[in-house]
Formats: C-alpha cells, sequence, structure tokens
C-alpha cells in the first residue's frame, strides 16, 4: 500500500533516509553497524564479518548480500510480476521464465540453458560421462560404489544417486511447488511440501494411530516406538503403553463405552417397564 501513498514511516537518524518498509529500515541500521565495525588487518582471513552470525566473507558486496537473509531484504523486483529477490542475479534467472532468454549453450548436447547453475550441472554429467568406470571385483556387488563425484570424490551404487547428489554443488532445483513456486533437488522433498498445503498424510503408524505427511516422520515414529518399553498395562483389555498418558486416553475409550451402555441398558429397562404397563 505504502508504494501507492508514499508513506515512508520509518526513519533513519544516522542517514537522514526514511523506508516504507521496516526491513529496509533494519538493512540500513545493520550497515550503519558494519561501517562502524574496526576492520581486520589483512593477515589472510577473510575481512568483513557478520555481526548477526559471525560469518566471515572476502568481499565487502558478499557480506551486505548475506546480511539481507536477516533482514528479509528483497529490494530487486521482477519487470513482468510482482515477485522480489534478494540479489539482482535471482531476479535476472528468474526473469528469463517470462522472456524465454537461454544464455548459456551447451557445445557437447546441444541444450541451452536460463539459469548458470543448470548449465554447470550439464557440464558435471559429461565428466561423469565420460569419467572411465571402476570394475566391479566385490564379491558382494550390491556393496560396491561405482559411481565418483568428480567435485568432491564421495562414492555412490547408483547413477541416480550422484545425480542427486551433484545439485548440492549446483544448486539446481528441479522439482518446483505448483501451488507457492518453492523449488526443491527432489521430487519426494517437494512432494512431502505439497502435503503442507494440501493437508494430506498418507502414513499410518500402526502403532500409535498417528499420521504424517512425510515417510521420514512415520519411519521416526515407528522406530521411537519400537525401542520404547511399554511398561503401562490395561487391567481391562491387557493392551501395554509407552506413556501414563497414553493408557489414561485408552481408559477414556473403556469408560465412555461403559457409560453407553449403561444408558443404552436404562433405556431399555423404561421401555419394557412402560410395555408391561400399557
Amino acid at each position: 500500500m505504502r508504494q501507492h501513498t508514499g508513506e515512508k514511516p520509518y526513519y533513519c537518524a544516522k542517514c537522514g533516509k526514511s523506508f516504507a518498509s521496516s526491513n529496509h529500515f533494519k538493512f540500513c541500521k545493520m550497515k550503519e553497524k558494519f561501517e562502524s565495525a574496526p576492520r581486520k588487518v589483512n593477515t589472510g582471513q577473510k575481512a568483513f564479518k557478520c555481526l548477526e552470525c559471525n560469518k566471515e566473507f572476502d568481499q565487502r558486496h558478499h557480506l551486505i548480500q548475506h546480511l539481507r537473509i536477516h533482514t528479509g531484504e528483497k529490494p530487486f523486483s521482477c519487470d513482468y510480476c510482482e515477485k522480489t529477490f534478494s540479489n539482482n542475479s535471482s531476479r535476472i534467472t528468474h526473469m528469463r521464465q517470462h522472456t524465454g532468454e537461454k544464455p548459456y549453450y551447451c557445445a557437447k548436447c546441444g541444450k541451452s540453458f536460463a539459469s548458470s547453475n543448470h548449465f554447470k550441472f550439464c557440464k558435471m554429467k559429461e565428466k561423469f560421462e565420460s569419467a572411465p568406470r571402476k570394475v566391479n571385483t566385490d564379491e558382494n556387488p550390491k556393496e560396491d560404489k561405482t559411481f565418483k563425484c568428480s567435485e568432491c570424490s564421495r562414492m555412490f551404487r547408483q547413477q541416480q544417486q550422484l545425480i542427486r547428489h551433484q545439485r548440492i554443488h549446483t544448486g539446481e532445483k528441479p522439482f518446483s511447488c505448483n501451488l507457492c513456486g518453492k523449488t526443491f533437488t527432489q521430487s519426494s522433498t517437494r512432494n512431502a511440501h505439497i502435503r503442507v498445503h494440501t493437508g494430506e498424510k498418507p502414513y499410518l503408524c500402526k502403532n500409535c494411530g498417528k499420521r504424517f505427511a512425510c515417510k521420514k516422520h512415520l519411519t521416526l515414529c515407528t522406530v521411537s516406538k519400537k525401542s520404547a518399553a511399554k511398561s503401562f498395562h490395561c487391567t481391562t483389555c491387557g493392551k501395554f503403553f509407552h506413556t501414563e498418558i497414553d493408557l489414561n486416553v485408552h481408559m477414556h475409550v473403556h469408560e465412555s463405552w461403559r457409560r453407553h451402555m449403561s444408558e443404552k441398558l436404562q433405556e431399555q429397562t423404561v421401555a419394557h417397564k412402560s410395555n408391561i404397563y400399557l
């Protein structure tokens, strides 16, 4: 709204500027703290330090870009839609979705890419494809890791595992949520995220009856239930429980059933007496 009204209620006394957004005001204050902080003598260490989390940087503009993580400032906006970004390179990459521009060309596979990260990923796949394969001499072939990451030398049993891993190095996130636009490195992570929007919880724990949106959470629940000793015993049906609270909740089921049956019996008795006197 303040973009329309021109209102700027946040005033910085040090620099004399006013801001429409509290995030921009916070960013200005953090820049002031940075400017007034003593500089390190060049001893091979990184000279620019974030006063919020102590992370260090080689260059000043890297620190300024990092500070936006803490302030939430996103000063770069798309020319075609209202989406905003914390750095200009992300804005430029995003705008190529509107323009269709793909400036990064891979001569080996003939594909063009809008993002430099996707281009890097393609190059890494080429290096992997051309690398010599390790001959499997292990007695147990399942244990042999034949796929090696050319960036960090980590080994994997399956090519698909290596491809997923390489996205850590390239930053590629090819799977996007069709509801909010958030991107992910794996389709399984994307699918679990979508369930946050839909409320779907397809994974049922047979031990406790809870449902989960993510299979990992179900596994954690199952493992914790198996490892915990069941020391609380229901004297009515003989079932065991991990905690006294679980037992008490369960006992309410029996009590509710008893009340229900008692009320039912009373109704039948009254009805029977009424029939006698008719």
